[in-house]
């Protein structure tokens, strides 16, 4: 007798023996059709989205921030004071404000556009001034190519709005930066909640 594996994520058939089974089925839920005599077995294989809300899985937070770094830096200290099991990602948009951020703790810190793009595809969280998504802002420190991994990231996006270098959030009103914080870090700690 044969075993079709129906891979819904690829849309692929993989087909086996009775004896086999491929190592992405294994350890899968399935639906199980009986077809003359063929097995036909739906499966979904575990995505990545998957993977990260597993047992086990360190939530990757990355922490932008440009300029100065002070408004990473304190959001590196009170994200490293919170949260004990996560992995937390430090990258500035400048070196000034990666060291900033690493003297507030950040253990694993970078700089320049590149680790942006890196980082950006395999966080959970990104947390960062509005600036992070737009292009040319912070005085021109956030590239085109930085915007965009910060959009198109597979993450939540918590973005504070400092209401700077001429981007104004409408209906915010103007809050301190330690206020603002520390709203960004409750929605943090919503979203770890959420996923336990």
């Amino acid at each position: 007798m044969s075993i079709i594996y129906y891979n819904l994520a690829h849309k692929q058939e993989i087909i086996s023996d009775a004896e086999t089974r491929d190592k992405e089925t294994r350890n899968c839920k399935r639906n199980i059709v009986l077809e003359k005599g063929i097995v036909v077995q739906y499966t979904r294989v575990a995505s990545s989205r998957d993977r990260k809300h597993s047992r086990g899985y360190l939530m990757n937070i990355v922490v932008i921030d440009g300029q100065g770094g002070q408004l990473g830096a304190q959001l590196v200290k009170e994200i490293s004071a919170k949260f004990q099991n996560i992995d937390l990602t430090a990258i500035g948009t400048n070196s000034v404000a990666t060291a900033t951020m690493m003297k507030a703790g950040a253990r694993s810190a970078a700089t320049g556009e590149n680790p942006v793009i890196v980082a950006c595809r395999k966080a959970d969280i990104i947390i960062g001034p509005i600036g992070i998504v737009i292009a040319d802002s912070l005085l021109g420190e956030v590239t085109k190519q930085m915007a965009a991994a910060v959009g198109k990231a597979d993450a939540v996006r918590i973005l504070i709005p400092m209401n700077k270098c001429e981007n104004l959030v409408a209906g915010v009103p103007t809050l301190n930066t330690a206020t603002l914080i520390s709203d960004a870090i409750e929605k943090v700690n919503q979203i770890i909640a959420s996923r336990k």
